[in-house]
């Protein structure tokens, strides 16, 4: 087996890099996951690894100090870090920066993500963290990218910004769910992206993002297996999105944990068979 080490934290590659799905979730999903019928056995039996890690806040469920995950603060406004340093939960190995054109991001951090990602990368390493940044698409929104033209995936790799934070980077996560109801889009924008970041730091893990109820058309399990199906070989797994309605997501549909947990289910099939 092939190891790869950034940011002082080791990814498997090779052959389980290709065979497991590493997901991120939220501590918030999960528990909803844990809610359905057999759902506390099934996830144990599904998600208690160290390929899953989990986005926690200050006070993660208490079950998951019994699992073999690893647990990733989530940070959208880094500017009292910055500033001050901060605080994270006392089981955390990675912060991730979730950036994106809302009102959790301040607008520095929006027109400056590097700027915003050199600050938390000094800070996580202080703590003997990885840094994960997660920049949202819409990021090419703002006032800093305003000169770029077409897609918001267009100007995101016009703006070369994924190679750029991949080098304060422990892994990189796409927020690509976006794109995720027309899989043969979503595959060439992952793989675009891949290819930039990997350009700089040859190797780095990488995320995409699904979810299972954004706005727009109801999501089917068929097309989140197509689209992992397309960029299985490109990514090293995925965060699976299960928002509930409200400030971050207004426009989400209501959640639908049973349809993670059947994705989840799904790929663990596939990989025994």
């Amino acid at each position: 087996m092939l190891r790869s080490v950034h940011g002082g934290f080791i990814f498997t590659a090779g052959f389980e890099r290709t065979v497991l799905v590493h997901w991120i979730l939220a501590a918030s999903a999960l528990l909803r996951l844990r809610r359905l019928p057999d759902g506390r056995r099934l996830t144990r039996v599904l998600l208690d690894r160290s390929s899953v890690t989990v986005i926690v806040g200050p006070r993660p469920p208490y079950f998951l100090r019994r699992w073999r995950v690893r647990e990733a603060g989530d940070v959208s406004n880094p500017t009292r870090i910055c500033q001050t340093g901060g605080r994270f939960p006392p089981r955390v190995s990675f912060v991730l920066l979730d950036l994106e054109h809302w009102r959790y991001t301040p607008r520095w951090a929006q027109d400056h993500p590097l700027r915003a990602a050199r600050c938390m990368a000094r800070a996580a390493r202080r703590r003997g963290l990885g840094l994960i940044p997660a920049p949202a698409l819409d990021l090419m929104l703002t006032r800093r990218w305003r000169s770029l033209r077409g897609s918001l995936i267009a100007r995101d790799i016009r703006s070369r910004l994924a190679p750029r934070l991949a080098r304060y980077a422990a892994a990189y996560e796409l927020q690509s769910q976006g794109l995720e109801f027309h899989p043969r889009r979503y595959a060439r924008a992952v793989a675009t992206i891949v290819r930039a970041v990997h350009a700089v730091r040859s190797g780095l893990p990488v995320y995409a993002g699904l979810s299972t109820n954004p706005r727009g058309p109801r999501v089917t399990l068929a097309l989140l297996k197509e689209d992992i199906r397309l960029t299985r070989a490109d990514v090293v797994g995925y965060w699976l999105n299960v928002p509930a309605p409200g400030g971050p997501c207004p426009r989400c549909r209501r959640p639908r944990p049973a349809l993670a947990l059947r994705l989840i289910s799904a790929e663990a099939r596939s990989i025994s068979h």
